[in-house]
């Protein structure tokens, strides 16, 4: 009777617990958010949708899973510089990018497995070095100076 309860108990954290151990750490989301900048930080299942995002540096972070669909992470333009968005070598299995403004981003070495690109804006987009497996790029919008290698 005694091993069926610390069964249950077991069960009942696994359920009703763990999920939240392994969701994206708040403050990292908070950093992203609020400075633009959260490099190697954990955002796996982060919503990023429908955000103004550009110029973001989210260099070396896990990224899987996260959705940042109709977001804009274009290159920002600010009086006298120009800040392109970064997520080079970012782990991006499962992101979701559909209709998201993405010209000029810098994906060079990202992991991208089953990552989303519909309807996305990849003008000028580096995505240089960056490992493809089972990419939606499906109505995506890309021109010559994209980089693809």
């Amino acid at each position: 009777m005694y091993k069926v309860k610390l069964i249950n108990i077991y069960l009942l954290f696994l359920i009703f617990i763990s999920p939240s151990l392994l969701a994206f750490d708040e403050s990292d989301y908070s950093k992203a958010i609020n400075q633009l900048k959260c490099q190697n930080c954990d955002l796996s299942e982060a919503n990023f949708s429908n955000l103004n995002l550009q110029g973001i540096d989210l260099e070396q972070s896990n990224l899987s899973g996260a959705d940042f669909s109709n977001s804009d992470l274009s290159v920002a333009k600010k009086e006298k510089y120009v800040l392109q968005s970064n997520l080079s070598r970012a782990n991006l299995k499962g992101a979701n990018f559909s209709n998201a403004n993405l010209s000029g981003i810098n994906f060079d070495g990202a992991y991208m497995k089953n990552v989303n690109f519909s309807g996305a804006n990849l003008t000028e987009a580096n995505l240089e070095n960056a490992v493809l497996k089972e990419v939606n790029f499906e109505g995506a919008i890309l021109d010559d100076n994209t980089v693809v290698k």
